[in-house]
């Protein structure tokens, strides 16, 4: 056995990853959810800087910082990591629905436009 070669075991896991992500079409869902995002309504807001990102990693930027913002989303159901309280990152689940995404985006909505 050598360190470089790939271990049987994860590479009959990456085999059965990419076999899933192709039958289940999930790259052209993660292009549905880029859509989604770059032509949110959530970009109208004047309190938003940027929306960016690509695939289904994204990022809104707010114009100013909003202090406990994590807890904000927090209280309209929504678990995010703030590193800077000017900065949300977004990264959903890649077989995540549009309705899903809509929903996400209505709380970050929800949650700048009350601060």
């Amino acid at each position: 056995f050598h360190t470089y070669t790939g271990p049987p075991l994860a590479c009959a896991a990456i085999v059965s990853t990419i076999k899933k992500i192709k039958k289940d079409n999930i790259l052209k869902n993660v292009k549905r959810i880029e859509k989604k995002l770059l032509n949110s309504q959530i970009n109208n807001s004047r309190k938003v800087k940027e929306v960016r990102g690509v695939g289904a990693l994204f990022a809104v930027e707010l114009f100013n910082e909003f202090p406990n913002l994590q807890n904000s989303l927090l209280a309209n159901n929504l678990l995010v990591a703030i590193e800077k309280n000017s900065l949300i990152p977004i990264a959903p689940p890649l077989n995540s629905s549009l309705n899903e995404i809509d929903n996400v985006l209505s709380h970050i909505s929800k949650t700048i436009n009350k601060s």
